[in-house]
């Protein structure tokens, strides 16, 4: 277990002072298509070294689009305190839907 965690913080600098709640949805919806793009060239992929650089592309596109999430929740004034709470909530629901089947259990 890291003693240390990482969080998404949202794009919120000056760069964006003047984007929308339009327009970091867009962004949203821009780097969920370029997970799609990578993805499909990693299942295309037939060599070894490449595929690895590919599935780091792919991770690094999935917390592209963490971070547009969570930029665009920022954008709708949903601070980090409440987007922890929120997690909490779906990971809780989560954990009880359909018999907790949805989380692998942890050995404890």
């Amino acid at each position: 277990l890291m003693a240390d965690k990482v969080l998404p913080k949202p794009c919120n600098g000056p760069k964006y002072a003047d984007w929308t709640e339009v327009d970091q949805l867009l962004k949203v919806g821009e780097e969920y298509g370029e997970i799609n793009e990578a993805y499909l060239k990693l299942r295309r992929c037939t060599d070894t070294k490449q595929a690895a650089d590919l599935y780091i592309k792919l991770m690094e596109e999935c917390t592209d689009l963490i971070t547009a999430v969570t930029s665009f929740m920022d954008k709708m004034q949903f601070d980090e305190n409440m987007r922890q709470q929120m997690q909490r909530h779906i990971n809780y629901n989560n954990s009880i839907r359909d018999n907790g089947t949805r989380f692998k259990r942890e050995e404890v």
